[in-house]
């Protein structure tokens, strides 16, 4: 399940680009309209998460990649491929492929 800024939707990819949401390839965002920045749950695995501006990102489960220009990530498993922040924290309990921020820390083994 995934939830942004309150509201939830099932899926397993997600984009946020200029403020338009995509779930699954999927526009999601008539809600969102006025919105700058999301607090991204996801409560299980996800296979890629693109996003522009977040709060916050938190997987609770494994990931494949994860990409977002401002905002910490947070993954309390694995994460298969790469996790690329350009201001943010990076925590994961693993990360496989590589992982940068220019404006943040970077822990892995990390486990809420």
């Amino acid at each position: 399940m995934i939830n942004i800024n309150g509201m939830s939707f099932s899926g397993s990819n997600i984009s946020i680009s200029n403020n338009k949401i995509y779930v699954d390839g999927k526009r999601v965002d008539e809600q969102f309209e006025d919105q700058k920045t999301f607090n991204i749950v996801v409560d299980g695995d996800l296979s890629k998460l693109e996003v522009d501006n977040a709060e916050s990102i938190e997987i609770k489960g494994d990931a494949g990649t994860v990409k977002t220009t401002n905002g910490n990530v947070n993954v309390t498993g694995s994460v298969a491929g790469d996790v690329k922040t350009t201001n943010g924290n990076v925590r994961a309990l693993n990360i496989e492929g590589k992982v940068s921020t220019v404006n943040g820390n970077i822990n892995e083994a990390w486990k809420k």
